[in-house]
């Protein structure tokens, strides 16, 4: 919307197909504004966190996921609010976004208030660290002082999902314990060598035609 606003002849801003573009276009930023509120509220009662990996895979995966999410919601009836809210909102904002189109600003000073606003998002990429939100020893705490939007786009370009958090682990001393008892035999319960062992077949090997 930007490069368009920046690059539509000014004459033209009055003209009504600019005006059908602005209310498509705000109601569009509306629906998914109202969208993202809504699934950002799903994802907490699901994982108590902001967006992360696990949402990039909902994109993956969408056949298996949207039907999981059909089964689970009422999807049909939660478009139809959504579809009638933001078109109720985008119409009463509808005088706000024409009288925009009565003010006509020359291309120079749209080009510097494209850039500023073009600028802002890289910017924001570049600067803005992500471990920003981190700063308490409760998790929801830093959960919820971050941005669903920006983490799902981070987590987008780095695909990174942190392992203790989301599965279940214990301290190396007792998984080593566990995995004593578990797999070692009494003989060798008590010493503390990582040996290792090799063990061949005594048979003589079968030729296998099998390519993996």
């Amino acid at each position: 919307m930007v490069l368009y606003l920046w690059l539509f002849p000014a004459k033209w801003f009055g003209k009504r197909f600019n005006k059908i573009v602005l209310l498509l276009y705000f109601f569009v930023i509306i629906a998914t504004l109202i969208a993202n509120a809504i699934s950002e509220f799903i994802f907490w009662e699901e994982f108590s966190v902001r967006f992360n990996f696990i949402a990039v895979d909902y994109l993956v995966y969408t056949t298996e996921v949207i039907g999981n999410i059909r089964q689970s919601y009422p999807i049909n009836t939660i478009l139809a609010i959504l579809f009638i809210v933001s078109a109720l909102l985008t119409y009463g904002l509808r005088n706000l976004i024409w009288q925009a189109t009565t003010t006509q600003t020359k291309f120079k000073q749209r080009s510097k208030l494209a850039m500023v606003i073009l600028l802002a998002p890289l910017a924001t990429y570049f600067l803005v660290n992500h471990k920003w939100k981190t700063q308490s020893d409760n998790q929801y705490v830093n959960e919820l002082s971050g941005n669903g939007m920006y983490d799902f786009g981070f987590a987008f370009w780095h695909n990174e999902l942190d392992y203790d958090t989301f599965y279940k682990t214990l301290p190396v001393k007792d998984a080593v314990s566990l995995f004593r008892k578990t797999f070692i035999k009494d003989s060798l319960q008590k010493t503390g060598s990582y040996s290792t062992r090799n063990i061949v077949s005594t048979e003589k090997p079968n030729q296998m035609n099998v390519v993996l």
